[in-house]
């Protein structure tokens, strides 16, 4: 498996998606059903933490498999972060979700996890 999926901290409220290589539709939509099992398991919003620093190729369609099959989100998702995002992804994904049906899914970049779970500790106190 690709993608590895797992709670962050002890109070549950980072879900971390470690992506490792090369991954498939298939392992993403088995990821998001493992995303879900942790959302129901709580009763608070909860921060999702992408890390694609060791991810070597995305799949094809990647803004056009998210137009069509992913722009549903769980009721307790609050925040989407991510680290290891070069630059041409941040804007082609910037791009995307500037348009309306999109606006839910934007996503806070960073150069480290450390920096990306400080701030979701800090959009927490606030």
């Amino acid at each position: 498996m690709s993608i590895h999926v797992k709670w962050d901290n002890p109070e549950k409220t980072i879900i971390l998606w470690t992506f490792i290589g090369r991954w498939a539709w298939g392992e993403y939509d088995d990821s998001l059903r493992e995303s879900d099992r942790l959302l129901d398991s709580v009763n608070h919003r909860v921060d999702f933490l992408y890390d694609v620093r060791e991810m070597s190729i995305l799949p094809p369609d990647l803004i056009s498999q998210f137009k069509l099959r992913y722009l549903k989100k769980h009721v307790n998702t609050r925040l989407f972060l991510a680290v290891g995002v070069d630059s041409y992804l941040q804007l082609l994904w910037n791009t995307f979700t500037a348009l309306p049906y999109a606006r839910h899914l934007r996503t806070q970049f960073f150069e480290t996890l450390d920096e990306a779970r400080q701030f979701s500790k800090e959009q927490n106190a606030a």
